[in-house]
């Protein structure tokens, strides 16, 4: 998964504090960009989407430990603005939760932004020759490459020791809802001498599991809104 379970006091000071100023900036930008005339007439999705996006961060997926995101889908059914506001929001109820630190809820805003804005302008593209559900699918599995590449180098900036101490706190966090045997994947791994390149090829193949698993479900899920209300999705047609 590309969300950071990190708790305080791991991450250096001015990486996390880094992390908070350019999320502050990103999320007073797309409140900007949200403040039109029909924000109050799209708040009840923005608080929907946000909803399904904690529910869905909250339950970790046997046997991978990996929890669908559904950023991806905020991008697409919010748009970037409000796209922006539900991540944020999101971000800082799960820490308040216990899901990762309160420090890293600036960079991992950061990180779902980053899936949140490419699936958005992926989606855009991919409507024009594809139905909604397959272009949603295939815009929400690319985003989390992206989201990936943005929390590798978060991993870079601080050290490989972090990047250890996220494998294990996602092995706890599968263990703590689903027994000893859910972590069972990330605690085979030799932590030893763990390079930045081995998390790397960590996160991309384990992970791989999960975004096709996110494709699907946001495909899946586009594809419903598509048919019983297509404005929400910006389309006309059914997938």
């Amino acid at each position: 998964m590309t969300h950071l379970h990190i708790p305080d006091g791991v991450l250096p000071l001015w990486l996390w504090a880094s992390g908070f100023a350019l999320a502050a900036a990103l999320v007073a930008l797309g409140a900007r960009v949200a403040s039109g005339t029909d924000f109050r007439r799209r708040l009840p999705v923005l608080s929907m989407t946000a909803a399904l996006m904690i529910i869905a961060m909250s339950i970790p997926v046997i046997p991978a430990v990996y929890h669908v995101q559904l950023a991806g889908l905020a991008g697409i059914i919010l748009g970037p603005g409000l796209g922006l506001i539900a991540v944020f929001i999101v971000n800082l109820l799960l820490a308040l939760v216990g899901h990762g630190g309160i420090t890293v809820v600036g960079l991992n805003t950061l990180i779902l932004s980053g899936e949140m804005f490419a699936a958005w302008a992926l989606y855009k593209v991919f409507k024009r020759a594809l139905a909604p559900g397959i272009a949603a699918g295939v815009a929400a599995f690319l985003a989390m490459a992206v989201g990936a590449g943005v929390m590798l180098t978060v991993i870079a900036l601080a050290s490989p020791e972090v990047g250890l101490t996220h494998l294990r706190e996602v092995t706890s966090f599968g263990e703590r809802h689903h027994g000893e045997h859910a972590g069972s994947l990330y605690a085979a791994v030799p932590y030893e001498n763990l390079s930045l390149r081995r998390f790397a090829i960590l996160v991309v193949g384990l992970g791989s599991i999960g975004w096709i698993l996110e494709g699907v479900i946001t495909g899946l899920m586009v594809r419903f809104a598509a048919r019983v209300k297509p404005d929400l999705v910006g389309a006309e047609t059914a997938a």
